[in-house]
């Protein structure tokens, strides 16, 4: 997009689209996620039965094409058995596609907020090392997130490391529930989650459940308790409310 001042106002520069081969489009190992089988048959029936589809962001590497967005629709494609897919070229550094990727999935609800965070943390890793990002500010303006976002799911990838280390996936537990818990001791923490897990804390509640756990009036004991499992957080709460 360029910033027109004589107008004061935007102009966008038409890009072209073009169908490449699919075989000669390769992964992009930074980017890539693990994507839900049901979610790839969603997409390509969507695109059998619409005929809209968004074309994927793809650059040069060597004598190849690698997608920087659009990893679901280039499965569903191979699904449906096409040869070519429609795609954009963009001349883009490895740091600049993943920022162009990251930017581009901010709002997709088809990502695991795992694999957000993972995302997110290995490019902040990264470009910070390298220079490219002084602070969480230079680094949030170039995928185009808040500060706040792109702190809460560094730290949620931090924290989900701890409290799951040897667990493997933990996708039962959202990044905006790890932001909630943030205050909580890991032990705490750890107890919450499996709270979330066996359904004796739902998510939605994990707020107000934290406000309880951390009220004044409760004490360690029963802390524990509902950490535990020993006690439902809400019956706590009634008990509380009706002296």
């Amino acid at each position: 997009m360029k910033y027109n001042k004589k107008k004061d106002k935007p102009t966008y520069k038409e890009e072209k689209v073009e169908y490449l081969s699919i075989a000669n489009i390769t992964s992009n190992e930074k980017l890539k996620r693990t994507i839900k089988n049901e979610d790839i048959e969603r997409i390509a029936d969507n695109i059998e039965s619409t005929c809209k589809i968004v074309p994927i962001i793809v650059r040069k590497v060597g004598k190849k094409f690698q997608w920087v967005t659009g990893q679901e629709v280039l499965e569903a494609f191979k699904l449906l058995k096409e040869k070519k897919i429609p795609t954009i070229k963009r001349d883009l550094t490895d740091d600049e596609a993943c920022e162009f990727a990251l930017a581009s999935i901010r709002h997709n609800t088809d990502i695991s907020s795992e694999g957000h965070e993972d995302q997110v943390y290995a490019q902040w890793v990264r470009g910070y090392k390298s220079g490219r990002y002084k602070t969480i500010t230079d680094y949030s303006k170039r995928i185009c997130y808040s500060d706040r976002q792109t702190s809460d799911l560094i730290r949620a990838k931090e924290d989900r490391d701890k409290i799951f280390r040897s667990e493997g996936t933990s996708d039962h537990i959202s990044t905006e529930t790890l932001r909630v818990i943030k205050n909580l001791s890991i032990p705490e923490k750890k107890k919450f989650c499996d709270r979330i897990k066996d359904g004796k804390i739902y998510p939605g509640d994990a707020r107000e459940a934290v406000n309880f756990l951390n009220s004044e009036f409760v004490s360690a004991e029963i802390k524990e308790a509902i950490l535990n499992g020993d006690t439902i957080w809400r019956d706590a709460k009634e008990i509380f409310e009706k002296r």
